[in-house]
């Protein structure tokens, strides 16, 4: 039977406690990073504790702050951008839906959900995307190709199936 009263086995806890609380963090879950770090916060190791409070108010500023507020599809396309560049996939998705329901044939639209479904893994859903981007302007062909964002992804078979059929279609 194992002690829980083993100190080490504590800060082995408190270490776990705070790099789960860090994973929340960077994921931008600061609501769920407050309670992890307040659980690593009390455990036996000062300097874990102590990181984990200043960890508390970064949350707790990001939490005040929260986004700014969109109502035009540009402004939902130009905070779902910036929400792509810090890979926080999930609202940027709900901005660029936001912006299509006012505008919903827009092609830079349909090239970033390309890419923020790319980046989630859903290349069918991204090949889908992308070529209907392609459609509403075929400059999106070379602007993919070019986007190193798109590099990755665009090694996927749906993808490449996508640019092939289009260079067939504009040959």
């Amino acid at each position: 039977m194992g002690r829980t009263d083993n100190p080490q086995h504590a800060v082995l806890s408190q270490e776990a406690l705070f790099e789960k609380a860090m994973e929340l963090f960077h994921a931008r879950d600061f609501a769920s990073a407050v309670q992890s770090f307040e659980a690593a916060a009390s455990g036996t190791s000062a300097e874990i504790a102590h990181a984990s409070r200043m960890r508390i108010n970064m949350c707790q500023q990001r939490l005040r702050m929260g986004l700014p507020t969109a109502t035009t599809a540009e402004e939902h396309y130009n905070l779902a951008v910036a929400l792509i560049n810090q890979r926080d996939l999930k609202n940027s998705r709900a901005h660029l839906n936001s912006a299509m329901e006012i505008t919903p044939n827009d092609d830079h639209l349909f090239y970033a959900l390309a890419l923020v479904n790319g980046l989630e893994g859903d290349y069918p859903a991204s090949a889908l995307a992308l070529e209907r981007a392609i459609e509403l302007r075929p400059q999106n062909k070379s602007a993919a190709r070019n986007d190193p964002d798109f590099h990755e992804i665009l090694r996927h078979a749906e993808l490449k199936a996508i640019l092939e059929t289009q260079e067939a279609t504009s040959a």
